[in-house]
């Protein structure tokens, strides 16, 4: 019988989950409504600070329940797969020795605003402010 090796040891499933539910509660109670409908969610902070401070596999599970949180609960539905797609690119790019601020500044220029601007376009959202509030994304 092969030797397996586990991607996640439990102590690992532990810390990404609780470092999801911070970013679930960061997102709950520090959101920060700018007008109308719009909001800045903080809780992409905590799931980059696990992918500075943690593995992959620890992170990637902060930002799975970080996403599902912001699909769902959000006020646009395309908001989890945004930050689902910048943390892949910034966990790719961190690999690479890239900087954060550049990782975040090349995502939303290259990746991020085309790809809000589909989603809005696609979704048919009544209002364009939400193209301000994705190119005013703050960096950690």
């Amino acid at each position: 019988m092969p030797n397996k090796k586990n991607i996640m040891t439990g102590n690992e499933i532990v810390i990404g989950t609780v470092f999801g539910v911070v970013a679930l509660l960061v997102n709950d109670f520090l959101t920060v409504p700018l007008f109308g409908n719009i909001s800045i969610a903080w809780g992409n902070t905590v799931v980059l600070l696990a992918l500075l401070t943690q593995r992959l596999p620890t992170s990637l599970l902060a930002c799975m329940i970080n996403a599902v949180y912001l699909a769902a609960y959000a006020s646009a539905p395309y908001s989890g797969l945004l930050a689902l797609a910048e943390f892949c690119v910034l966990a790719v790019l961190q690999h690479h020795r890239v900087y954060l601020l550049l990782s975040s500044i090349f995502f939303w220029l290259c990746i991020g605003m085309p790809l809000a601007w589909f989603s809005i376009q696609t979704f048919e959202l009544p209002t364009q402010a939400f193209a301000v509030v994705f190119t005013v994304k703050i960096p950690p």
